[in-house]
């Protein structure tokens, strides 16, 4: 039987992006691919939150992708992070983000500072095209 990969995806507006659905096709290409989709409440908003939390794992579930989701209980990406992450469960940390210009995560150097804080491999996906609802998150 081979090794499941356990991935903890953070992502927010970014949550439905062809280009993370791509990569996590891809990845598993090498073997069985386990995902939690994480989204930080931030500024949207609980309900907002949770929208896009189901729409991220409806989507990776259409796509044969073995997912399921939280909602980070704190509004900093950086917060949720830590309160979801389980070195013993998860095996890499995946963070979505806008593209750099619309990018808070990126202006805060997210993916820098969950490596640091998880000690945990971090990966970057940047999609190419902004989602139609993006306002600088």
């Amino acid at each position: 039987m081979p090794w499941t990969t356990h991935l903890l995806v953070v992502a927010s507006q970014t949550a439905q992006a062809p280009e993370l659905i791509a990569y996590l096709r891809e990845r598993a290409r090498s073997g069985p691919l386990r995902v939690t989709l994480l989204v930080p409440v931030e500024l949207a908003g609980r309900e907002r939150a949770l929208e896009r939390l189901n729409g991220g794992v409806h989507a990776l579930q259409e796509a044969s992708i073995d997912a399921s989701g939280a909602v980070g209980a704190d509004g900093d990406a950086l917060h949720a992070v830590l309160d979801v992450y389980d070195r013993h469960r998860h095996d890499e940390i995946i963070i979505v983000t806008l593209p750099e210009h619309l990018s808070r995560w990126l202006g805060c150097d997210l993916p820098h500072r969950v490596e640091q804080a998880t000690g945990a491999l971090v990966r970057h996906v940047e999609p190419r095209a902004v989602p139609a609802q993006a306002v600088r998150a």
